[in-house]
């Protein structure tokens, strides 16, 4: 199997690294409804003050919304470009 540089990235480099433009937006997108979904659950006690009642299925969805968002936030964020960082370790070279 030939050695690449997408397989010697630590997990480290893959954070810190420049994610790929396809998966920039879908990085974006799931940490806004990440925090979307978190907010509507830690409102839900203010809401329920006011008489205001969310039904069970609905949280629930709403939780499993910002668990699935997050996961595929953090995902897409490990991500390279690749070529970046090729570009990145020749002008470190130089």
């Amino acid at each position: 199997m030939k050695n690449n540089l997408q397989n010697q990235l630590s997990l480290s480099d893959r954070i810190t690294g420049p994610t790929s433009k396809f998966f920039q937006p879908i990085v974006k997108g799931g940490i806004i409804l990440a925090a979307v979904s978190a907010g509507l659950l830690a409102s839900q006690g203010v809401l329920l003050e006011h008489g205001i009642e969310i039904p069970a299925l609905l949280a629930k969805v709403i939780e499993i919304v910002g668990y699935i968002s997050g996961a595929v936030a953090g995902v897409a964020k490990l991500t390279v470009d690749v070529e970046a960082v090729k570009k990145q370790k020749q002008l470190d070279g130089i």
